[in-house]
């Protein structure tokens, strides 16, 4: 089958997104927060060689969808409903282990 790659960028001003420091830092630990608890799930995708990817640029949020046409939606939707059913008061361990990570590569980055 052939491969697709699918793209889905959200624009918001959702706690002034691109606006302020604050919002850059809080959008930036919430996708590393989504990405370690979506972690194993991708990881079981990476088997069935798909793979998904989010960035963050200064005026939207982007989503990236790769592998086979045909197990591709379903793999969209699985992904888009975790992300919407992902509840931050469950997930504190997470949230600390990555606010730990981003400290310490923030306070590498100012020593440099």
């Amino acid at each position: 089958m052939p491969k697709a790659i699918v793209n889905l960028k959200l624009y918001t001003n959702d706690c002034l997104f691109g606006r302020t420091a604050q919002a850059r830092v809080f959008i930036e630990v919430w996708k590393n927060v989504v990405n370690e608890v979506l972690r194993e799930f991708k990881y079981m995708a990476s088997m069935a060689e798909m793979e998904s990817f989010f960035s963050i640029y200064h005026d939207n949020f982007n989503m990236e969808w790769r592998g086979y046409s045909d197990t591709l939606p379903v793999f969209i939707k699985e992904t888009l409903q975790r992300v919407k059913n992902f509840n931050p008061a469950q997930h504190q361990e997470e949230f600390n282990q990555v606010k730990e990570k981003l400290m310490q590569e923030w306070y590498n980055f100012y020593l440099e």
